[in-house]
């Protein structure tokens, strides 16, 4: 009996020896905006005499629940002894099976993977007489971030607003070309007394909670309560590609309180943003008001109306504003009188008013 163990001992460590042991070790970017043929880079030792023919497959795991969203495996390749560095150019062609929507914005092999948190596992196998047999394995963390996260635009952190019914806007995760099903969920909550913002928007029940917003905008519902004023509110936007978790903003204060008008001068060569709210009275020298305003439609023909304090037209002109900033140069022409006071609006096509309050010097 001995003899027949020995003998089985012997004959695993000569076969060992023949063939080899084969382990890899992965180079993979951790974290970041990643292409497909990234996840190939990798070094594989190997310790055998002899050359031998092997596959790499690749499975990209959901990190949540570990269900596979990709699979893919390369061709037979040949490793000798040695350290041998692997690229995706070294096992092209890799045939590639998507198992989530994900993956519907780009299937090209050179592609863009999709933002979200994944792991990576990988199994060596050894390519004989047509038998593929497992000889390592390795898994990795892979995080495919955007390169910014929804950025808050309005409230403006901090800000005193003038209406109990505020509309949230903010500005898009980006790049938008890597997400199948960009959308966010937006987080309102009181702020109470003694609390931080971070404190309030991780603990408190929140007030609004709107889910699944396709734009970059959301109405306070004039079904709810209305806000209150002198209270403080925090609120944050999630951005999610399909339902996966992609990235959050910067969690913003604001309070319902009316502002009281302040006369702000402003250089000929500096632009006034315009507001959800009003904020002050800018002064113009040469009868040339320098505006900016964030357009969230597309490219379209909008009217710039202006009134006076009795809020009855005195102008209106066509503008073509594009998405995005618009830098405006607007003339003021006669109809308007040095030292009266003026709004000039730009309603969107959600209807919602964006002002601002302005009058010309008398010294020109």
């Amino acid at each position: 009996m001995n003899n027949k163990w020995l003998f089985f001992l012997c004959a695993f460590f000569l076969s060992a020896q023949v063939n080899g042991q084969v382990t890899l070790s992965l180079q993979v970017p951790p974290a970041g905006v990643m292409q497909k043929t990234q996840l190939w880079n990798m070094v594989i030792v190997y310790t055998g005499s002899n050359p031998m023919d092997i596959y790499v497959g690749l499975s990209l795991l959901n990190s949540r629940d570990n269900r596979p969203v990709m699979t893919a495996t390369t061709r037979p390749f040949t490793v000798t002894r040695g350290a041998k560095q692997v690229n995706a150019a070294d096992i092209a062609p890799v045939q590639y099976s998507y198992l989530s929507p994900i993956f519907d914005v780009d299937r090209s092999a050179g592609g863009m993977l999709p933002i979200g948190n994944f792991k990576a596992c990988y199994t060596i196998y050894k390519n004989e007489k047509g038998s593929l047999t497992p000889l390592s394995e390795d898994c990795i963390p892979v995080e495919v971030q955007p390169l910014s996260p929804p950025i808050l635009n309005m409230p403006a952190d901090g800000a005193a607003i003038e209406t109990s019914y505020p509309q949230f806007s903010w500005l898009p995760a980006v790049p938008q070309q890597l997400f199948s099903n960009l959308n966010y969920d937006l987080v309102l909550v009181e702020v109470l007394q003694g609390q931080t913002k971070a404190d309030a928007i991780q603990k408190n029940i929140p007030l609004y909670n709107a889910g699944y917003c396709k734009e970059p905008f959301n109405s306070y519902p004039a079904s709810n309560k209305s806000l209150d004023t002198g209270r403080i509110y925090a609120w944050r936007v999630i951005a999610k590609n399909e339902d996966e978790y992609v990235a959050q903003s910067e969690t913003w204060t604001f309070r319902v309180g009316a502002n009281t008008p302040k006369e702000l001068e402003i250089l000929n060569d500096g632009y006034a943003v315009m507001q959800g709210s009003l904020k002050g009275v800018y002064i113009i020298k040469d009868k040339t008001l320098h505006i900016k305003y964030f357009s969230f439609d597309r490219t379209a023909e909008t009217t710039i109306l202006y009134v006076d304090d009795k809020n009855e037209t005195v102008d209106r002109h066509q503008q073509t504003l594009t998405y995005g900033d618009n830098y405006l140069d607007l003339k003021i022409g006669k109809r308007f009188q040095e030292g009266k006071i003026y709004q000039v609006i730009i309603t969107d096509k959600n209807n919602k008013k964006n002002t601002l309050r302005f009058r010309i010097s008398k010294n020109q």
